[in-house]
């Protein structure tokens, strides 16, 4: 049976501090760009859509002591919020440039401020490589005719169990 490679999934630790009281956390992230359609910012001719508040998806430790990596959504930075910026440079955003949530002013406020080794980087470099993995073992089957073994592998989009 054929193997097949997987990237090494992207797993980053870095320290955000919000710019209002200079509360500071560690944040994860398992995606180093976030890229984005001219579908989601719209274009120049439809410029109803002058925010996206669906920038992406962080990590942190410091939100619910029982989940020591919790999911929270982040912010786009003002310089992405509106459709007329879009272009194929500006449509790509690294997570450091993210907004975060502050736990103590509630606002979007944190920003990054330099990388780390988080406290939880083993847990959740194993989070990461475990939604790596495909999300349906490999099939394999033989022809009708007997001589051909067909193997898939990945995540089964496109075939039915029936």
């Amino acid at each position: 049976m054929k193997s097949f490679k997987y990237n090494i999934p992207f797993c980053k630790a870095a320290t955000f501090t919000c710019h209002c009281c200079s509360y500071a956390t560690t944040i994860y992230s398992d995606r180093e760009w976030l890229q984005f359609t001219e579908k989601l910012f719209g274009n120049e001719s439809n410029r109803d859509c002058d925010r996206n508040y669906d920038a992406g998806i962080i990590y942190r430790d410091d939100i619910d002591e029982e989940i020591s990596l919790h999911i929270q959504m982040t912010q786009l930075p003002e310089s992405k919020h509106h459709c007329d910026n879009f272009s194929n440079n500006n449509s790509r955003i690294h997570w450091t440039e993210q907004l975060v949530d502050c736990l103590v002013c509630k606002k979007n406020s944190m920003l990054f401020t330099k990388y780390t080794t988080g406290e939880n980087i083993l847990l959740f470099y194993e989070l990461c490589v475990e939604s790596a993995k495909p999300v349906h073992p490999s099939i394999e089957w033989i022809e009708k005719n007997g001589n051909k073994i067909i193997v898939i592998s990945g995540n089964g989009q496109g075939f039915s169990a029936t």
